[in-house]
């Protein structure tokens, strides 16, 4: 009888030693692939980039849930042995190593513009990733470096708002406070009606409903004041969620009826009807919760008069 070693593959269909040589393939190439990511890192060793070698290490790593490697083991050994490298393709690593060197390399010369455009293109690929975290220590190291005014608010704002995201907003507070505070010292009106907006949703998180209200109110007036009725719309529309959040239904019906407004304007001019039907479905709920307490009363104090009323309403008998 002949053994399984000896059943060949045939057109239409592969046989075990067909499926051991493709398995084998693939390993193959992924082991290949592993190699040329181990000697990347090398590579920034050998340059004498060690930062870029510890900041790409960490990278490849932050979602790595196997055990670190032991004190007697270069990083680059641990990554071989645990395949970390398999979860970052080679040209998405070969960018983080150029923006990494970049970095270093300009940070040695003294050229601090350049070193932040390369910060901030490893936080924006961390931003694609959704990897808040990440964000935070790149623009972090922009602001230990950073010289200006502008540059300084540019990386509180996004530290901040990457705390709010990470729903850590008390983290974030006195980044978004400082922001606030050199965006009014250098007049910059965008960027302080952006740092009310991401303070209102700061506090919101907080349960600070007051602040949030009073934040959004200033995000209102900045917003009106530069006729940017896009933010004007948000605004209004998040003023009508706290307020309907606290039951203040007639404040929430006058927010939602100027941000129906608002997203009326909007929408002429983008042609976007998405979130004019959002406002529209948010401006009926807001109407009707105005008028639900006098339907209550009605039907408490004269609910004869309510039925007969009811009974009496002429309704069309046309199709």
């Amino acid at each position: 009888m002949r053994g399984l070693s000896a059943i060949p593959g045939t057109a239409g269909q592969v046989g075990w030693k067909d499926s051991a040589d493709q398995s084998t393939g693939i390993r193959s190439q992924a082991d290949q692939h592993a190699k040329m990511k181990e000697n990347i890192c090398t590579q920034l060793l050998i340059d004498g980039y060690v930062q870029s070698y510890v900041d790409l290490f960490y990278l490849t790593h932050r979602n790595d849930s196997t055990p670190q490697h032991r004190g007697d083991e270069f990083p680059q050994a641990a990554m071989a042995k645990t395949g970390a490298f398999s979860v970052v393709e080679l040209p998405e690593m070969e960018f983080l190593r150029d923006q990494l060197v970049a970095a270093e390399h300009c940070k040695r010369r003294g050229e601090i513009p350049d070193v932040m455009a390369a910060y901030d293109s490893l936080a924006t690929y961390c931003a694609e990733k959704q990897d808040n975290k990440t964000m935070i220590f790149f623009y972090e190291k922009c602001l230990e470096i950073s010289h200006n005014p502008e540059a300084q608010a540019h990386s509180q704002f996004k530290i901040g708002t990457c705390y709010n995201a990470l729903n850590e907003p008390a983290n974030g507070l006195s980044f978004l406070e400082t922001n606030l505070a050199v965006a009014r010292q250098i007049g910059d009106a965008e960027g302080e009606g952006n740092a009310c907006a991401a303070l209102a949703t700061a506090h919101e998180k907080l349960g600070n409903q007051q602040l949030s209200i009073e934040f959004l109110n200033q995000y209102v007036a900045i917003a009106t004041r530069a006729e940017n009725i896009v933010n004007q719309a948000d605004a209004c529309a998040r003023l009508g969620q706290i307020y309907t959040a606290s039951q203040n239904f007639q404040r929430a019906r006058e927010m939602h009826d100027k941000n129906y407004e608002l997203v009326q304007a909007v929408a002429a001019r983008s042609g976007d009807r998405l979130q004019q039907n959002i406002s529209r479905v948010s401006v009926g709920a807001a109407r009707a919760n105005d008028k639900l307490a006098m339907l209550l009363t009605l039907v408490k104090d004269d609910f004869h008069g309510l039925l007969a009323w009811k009974n009496t309403r002429a309704v069309s008998t046309t199709e």
